[in-house]
């Protein structure tokens, strides 16, 4: 295994992704498709994991559900649809999880996909969207699932990225806030508003392809999956480690955060493999807890 240089680390950032696996110190024929997406970002598509949690063993309540909207500009949701990251368009994938709901904004590239924008809220009793709790910039982007020429058995990168939390201090100042431009590379405000607050952290994220045909049974069935080990640091310490395994064309089937949980996917709908149903409820995503 071959550790890519940090020109080459800057190209890829850059779109440079064909000079990325010039650098692959790959065998021929170990490397996936480039036209394969192991994430597919289409209208209609959602997943639904079910969490383990690490002390007990057992499912926590509710499933994790994450559904994709359509393409287009990065905005912020309500009546203000404010821009947050102009000139860049992006599918929004919508999270819910039992403390938060996201739209999170993310972009292809030669069949990877990127984080750019998070807008997070907490949720009302019914799984509805609350109060707007924060947002967090990528900057300039950071990979979110394989694709292309990131998936070469054995390919071994780091990823330098900021990362920006704002948050305001009342619900108030939000639009204020909303309305503040962030530059696409540092994550600095560029204007100032006394209720508002970015939090920038410097991340390094190791990367490596340890395999791209690897068996894996779920309860949804049997899958040949590329395995992916992420080593997250923030502003130099150790923040996480996970092992993400996807399946090409059908996206993530299992997650795990070490030492801590684990996620597994236990229904999906992707539209272009021919599914039509709709995406669960937040009632459906809890009866495992009655």
């Amino acid at each position: 295994m071959k550790t890519i240089s940090l020109a080459a680390v800057s190209l890829f950032l850059a779109g440079g992704c064909d000079k990325l696996c010039d650098n692959c110190d790959t065998p021929l024929g170990t490397c996936a498709p480039t036209d394969v997406m192991f994430y597919p970002l289409e209208p209609g598509a959602w997943w639904r994991d079910s969490v383990i949690d690490p002390l007990t063993d057992l499912p926590q309540c509710p499933d994790k559900v994450v559904s994709i909207g359509e393409l287009g500009p990065i905005v912020s949701a309500g009546a203000e649809r404010t821009p947050l990251r102009p000139d860049v368009t992006a599918f929004v994938a919508y999270s819910d999880r039992e403390n938060a709901l996201g739209r999170r904004w993310q972009s292809i590239e030669d069949n990877a996909v990127y984080r750019e924008v998070d807008e997070w809220f907490k949720p009302k009793d019914d799984g509805t969207p609350g109060e707007r709790s924060k947002i967090v910039f990528y900057c300039p982007r950071a990979l979110r699932a394989p694709g292309g020429v990131i998936a070469c058995a054995g390919t071994h990168f780091t990823e330098h990225y900021r990362q920006g939390t704002l948050t305001a201090a009342t619900p108030e100042d939000w639009p204020a806030c909303l309305a503040l431009p962030v530059a696409r590379d540092t994550c600095e405000l560029q204007a100032d508003h006394p209720g508002c607050v970015m939090e920038r952290a410097e991340v390094a994220a190791d990367w490596t392809i340890e395999a791209i045909d690897e068996p894996l049974s779920t309860p949804l069935g049997d899958f040949k999956t590329l395995r992916m080990r992420e080593v997250v640091r923030v502003d130099g310490e150790l923040d996480d480690t996970q092992v993400q395994w996807w399946a090409a064309g059908l996206g993530k089937i299992k997650e795990a955060h070490e030492p801590l949980e684990e996620e597994f996917l236990v229904d999906s709908c992707v539209p272009a493999l021919g599914c039509d149903r709709p995406a669960p409820q937040w009632a459906e995503m809890k009866t495992h807890c009655q």
